[in-house]
């Protein structure tokens, strides 16, 4: 019998040339069927925290959990009756309603709403394109108006989806870019002067698997530039943050 376990440490950075404290760390038994893996955390306006991931079965299956400020466990929403589902992100809006990424066994990219009670609010699965090629989504974050954005890739391929829907999850549109090789669409933030940026990887060969990959989307959703970083050894860009200047 394998055990699933998550770990969540939080610390606090008490300056640049001292390893962080760790104020604590808990260890939390889901099931006893599998392990787990953590992709997303944050936070909601009282301190608790909202983490999602999946379990790492033959038939993989999400979870997404609250825990209060001091990491006691509030309540876990484990999808066993959504076989093969794969929680991937989270964003949590200014109602406290938590909006997760997601997929269906079957590849199809999904999104749904919850409460901070663990309410179910809607959920919405979306076909693109090329299907029934599968596309992992893998990052969300609100737009200024109040809507999401959605990133994603075709498995194993040359595919990079961003799609935009209203907060009922209705789609308002939707961009395909292909490319000449193999890409990953990782993470999407919205940047301050206006627009967003993907972070992924692209395949660079033999030597070098895989470059670091950014692309920069205006507000509508149209590519502005891409840029490849080529470091010394592979990398693949999971999270992307903006600096305060």
């Amino acid at each position: 019998m394998r055990y699933g376990v998550l770990v969540i440490l939080i610390g606090w950075i008490v300056g640049w040339t001292q390893p962080p404290d760790t104020v604590w760390s808990r260890t939390y038994l889901l099931c006893e069927e599998s392990d787990y893996f953590t992709y997303d955390i944050g936070t909601l306006s009282n301190g608790d925290i909202i983490s999602c991931g999946s379990t790492g079965s033959v038939y993989t299956e999400g979870f997404i959990m609250r825990l209060s400020a001091d990491g006691d466990l509030v309540w876990h929403r484990y999808t066993r009756n959504w076989e093969g589902i794969v929680m991937t992100d989270i964003v949590i809006d200014e109602n406290d309603d938590i909006l997760f990424t997601g997929n269906q066994y079957d590849g199809i990219p999904l999104v749904g709403k919850i409460s901070s009670n663990n309410d179910s609010l809607w959920s919405q699965t979306y076909e693109f394109g090329n299907m029934p090629w599968i596309y992992f989504t893998w990052g969300i974050c609100e737009t200024p108006a109040g809507n999401f954005i959605i990133a994603a890739d075709k498995a194993v391929g040359d595919e990079i989806l961003v799609f935009e829907i209203d907060p009922d999850g209705e789609l308002l549109w939707s961009n395909i870019w292909t490319e000449d090789n193999l890409v990953s669409a990782r993470d999407i933030i919205p940047v301050p002067s206006g627009g967003y940026v993907i972070a992924g990887a692209q395949y660079g060969g033999v030597t070098v698997p895989y470059y670091l990959r950014l692309m920069r989307l205006d507000e509508a959703g149209d590519s502005l530039w891409t840029r490849i970083y080529e470091p010394w050894a592979e990398c693949d860009g999971h999270c992307v943050l903006t600096t305060e200047d």
